[in-house]
């Protein structure tokens, strides 16, 4: 997360502060962890601008938060092999931009080409290089 926060422009965060935060977390929301088979506790950690003004500069204020949520298998047939899709027709990421980052650009820019896939019965995408 520290590394997609300094190529973002955003404060690094103290690991030890975070842990301490999920921990708490993890403990007020414990009714909520499923146990079933093939199920998990998706953890989202979120750290984003919230200066009150429009434009395009780097933001001096924060907010950190941390979502939990409890969810089924990540696909719909469990853990057996997948049927790949390898895209040459779109990228993901190019040479010196932020694919290696945790950003939601970085998924929108995947959305068209997942859908597609989808469409033609595959369950993922492989990336080739831009």
């Amino acid at each position: 997360m520290n590394r997609t926060s300094l190529r973002m422009c955003l404060p690094e965060l103290d690991v030890e502060e975070v842990l301490t935060a999920l921990k708490q977390l993890l403990r007020l929301d414990s009714g909520w962890i499923p146990n079933e088979a093939g199920t998990s506790l998706y953890i989202r950690p979120t750290i984003l601008g919230t200066e009150e003004a429009i434009g395009l500069k780097v933001s001096s204020k924060y907010l950190f938060y941390i979502i939990l949520s409890p969810v089924g298998p990540y696909y719909s047939q469990g853990f057996n092999p997948v049927k790949i899709m390898v895209s040459d027709k779109y990228v993901r990421a190019v040479p010196g931009g932020v694919g290696f980052a945790k950003t939601g650009g970085n998924y929108a820019a995947s959305n068209l080409a997942e859908k597609e896939a989808k469409e033609l019965g595959y369950t993922q995408v492989l990336w080739f290089g831009a």
